[in-house]
């Protein structure tokens, strides 16, 4: 399993990364740039009828510092904005469905970079 990852990696024709003796961290290769695209970060375990792959997949670390930032961003203007009118009303919780908003839209372009990910490994693997 691990010599089919490190072909593909090294010949960069899907993804590219990093291979270890049971590990690997791969991202997939594209022509434009998405923020996106999984981190896919996985371990190779042998059991009884073979290998057993366990990956667990996530954001860039550019892509959550980001995200830290709009939330700190966010919270600094709705704070303001309750300071300045002295209340809760619909203008104060704008910043805060902006930021659900935007949360929601990144959930679903990960999600489809994601399984797009997870098919080519699969290709991959077989």
């Amino acid at each position: 399993v691990l010599d089919r990852i490190r072909h593909h990696i090294e010949t960069e024709t899907v993804f590219k990364g990093q291979v270890s003796d049971s590990h690997f961290k791969i991202t997939r290769i594209t022509n434009y740039r998405n923020g996106f695209l999984p981190v896919v970060e996985g371990s190779i375990y042998s059991n009884e009828t073979g290998s057993k792959v366990n990956i667990t997949m996530r954001l860039s670390k550019f892509v959550m510092g980001s995200w830290v930032i709009w939330i700190i961003i966010s919270l600094f203007i709705f704070i303001g904005l309750i300071s300045k009118f002295g209340m809760l009303n619909f203008r104060s919780f704008i910043p805060l469905l902006a930021l659900m908003f935007i949360y929601l839209v990144s959930v679903i372009l990960f999600n489809f970079e994601a399984k797009k990910a997870k098919r080519l490994l699969e290709t991959m693997l077989r």
